[in-house]
């Protein structure tokens, strides 16, 4: 059964914030410390810039480098673990509830999500923002419309 991990945690105590996170400083505490879970350190959806609770149960062991050369890499490294991408959102996002979005508004890569599926309908992505926001904090992404998250390199945790 996969177990969320907190993302306030990663914001509140590495590097990062709700304008843009690190993901190298985050998968460096995830090995180094562990994460707790969303249900133990809870989603404020705002900077609190205050590091409540340090360190938790789940651990990688490492984290290894995706090429950026094709939509066809993430796809492989999806068969292992989901997977941080970098993806061009702009604000039509913010009021995405469902269904599969077959346009981006930009192309320049700037949130990372969660890749945590894909099919021959849609790539299934999760965000960061809430069960309430999208389709329980997911989106679905039109395949030939990845917002440019194919281009961008990643990282990918192993357990």
């Amino acid at each position: 059964t996969p177990v969320s991990m907190s993302e306030q945690q990663i914001m509140d105590c590495t590097l990062g914030n709700c304008s843009f996170g690190h993901l190298y400083y985050a998968f460096n505490m995830a090995n180094t410390t562990g994460v707790t879970t969303t249900a133990s350190y809870s989603y404020l959806g705002y900077d609190i810039l205050m590091c409540r609770r340090s360190g938790g149960p789940i651990k990688i062991s490492n984290f290894v480098p995706v090429a950026n050369t094709s939509c066809s890499n993430f796809i492989t490294a999806l068969t292992i673990n989901p997977i941080p991408v970098l993806v061009a959102v702009d604000s039509s996002w913010i009021s995405y509830e469902s269904g599969i979005k077959s346009s981006c508004a930009t192309s320049t890569p700037s949130f990372y999500l969660l890749l945590v599926g894909v099919n021959s309908v849609a790539w299934t992505l999760k965000n960061s923002w809430g069960i309430f926001w999208g389709e329980s904090g997911f989106i679905r992404l039109a395949p030939g419309n990845t917002c440019s998250m194919c281009q961008s390199p990643t990282y990918q945790p192993v357990i």
